[in-house]
């Protein structure tokens, strides 16, 4: 074969390389353009008849890549529905924890549409959550005190659509976490920022609610809070933290950099009191919970560990004997 006959060969593979490729794009637009409002309105409608009727979902603007099976939603937000909200109270079915999101993207990556559309099966590699803000609110609702109706489980939930769902990978980066708390007459907020959530191997089928090597469906959830501050309730020492960091699989919780300062110098703090009170001062470089049960803290809000290791630490105590004594105190032992 002649150079010029191999030149002529290339640019005949070459045209109809290109022209595939054309064809395949030109295609997925067509597809993408055509599966937007479909999946803008399934989207919708899952989240609204999912939470029975409570919650809807928004977006400004969806990608959908059927090549890559990626999809991306922009500027998206997640919130009850107050009427709804005050008629399941009525009810004495209301929820007592609701939440409001919103986030810059929600990017799903590697999702597997003919595995979900013809063998009903969720396939997702990765969800990606960009600097959400979350807020928790939590409510004093009424509960009825006996119910004869069983709940239906999250699998039965999403049973009549697909038989499983699994998603590798969930990451939540550097969110404003607030826990709003509204049960009391005065409105309480506790805000942590800048966590990270890793979620491993999310599956949702007819027996992972009962596998006990899983962690609410998941092989692990692990985080890190960076740089938490705040004040103590009584304003007169603050609080920081560099890391925190734990997982259900280590069943470890790790604290670096804990410091717990007073707000005020020795007399002057001394003097806020009307009697005698303790100052600290306290510098932790690491403390280390080991063994801790995890579902008894998500359940009954109680940090239970086998080990703790503190240390290296200083502690500063300092108290004044100008300000009388509280009442009752043993002077002998003062």
């Amino acid at each position: 074969m002649t150079a010029q006959n191999r030149n002529k060969l290339w640019i005949w593979i070459g045209s109809i390389v290109g022209g595939l490729i054309l064809i395949l794009a030109f295609g997925a637009m067509f597809i993408s353009a055509q599966w937007k409002p479909i999946l803008t309105e399934k989207i919708k409608e899952g989240v609204y008849n999912g939470s029975n009727h409570l919650y809807n979902i928004d977006f400004k603007s969806i990608n959908l890549n059927v090549i890559t099976g990626s999809l991306a939603l922009r500027e998206v937000t997640l919130k009850p529905d107050t009427l709804v909200f005050d008629s399941l109270k009525k009810q004495k079915i209301a929820p007592a924890h609701t939440f409001e999101i919103k986030l810059k993207k929600l990017q799903i990556t590697r999702v597997s549409i003919l595995t979900a559309y013809f063998k009903k099966r969720l396939d997702i590699n990765e969800i990606l959550l960009d600097r959400p803000s979350i807020n928790v609110i939590f409510n004093k609702v009424p509960k009825k005190e006996d119910t004869v109706k069983v709940k239906k489980t999250l699998y039965d939930q999403i049973s009549k659509t697909f038989k499983s769902a699994r998603v590798h990978s969930i990451k939540i980066i550097d969110a404003d976490f607030d826990y709003i708390n509204k049960s009391k007459s005065v409105k309480t907020k506790n805000s942590i920022k800048h966590l990270d959530v890793n979620v491993k191997d999310f599956l949702l089928d007819s027996l992972s609610g009962t596998d006990t090597s899983r962690f609410y469906y998941t092989k692990d959830i692990s985080f890190q809070v960076a740089g938490y501050k705040s004040n103590t309730k009584d304003r007169m020492y603050t609080m920081k933290i560099d890391t925190i960091s734990g997982s259900y699989s280590s069943k470890k919780l790790n604290i670096k950099g804990l410091t717990l300062k007073p707000l005020y110098p020795e007399l002057e703090f001394t003097r806020k009191y009307k009697i005698q009170k303790d100052r600290y001062d306290l510098s932790f470089t690491n403390i280390e919970f080991n063994g801790i049960d995890f579902i008894k803290l998500n359940t009954d809000q109680k940090l239970e560990a086998k080990s703790v290791k503190i240390g290296p630490a200083n502690v500063a105590v300092f108290m004044s004997r100008e300000s009388p004594p509280p009442a009752g105190l043993d002077k002998g032992n003062n």
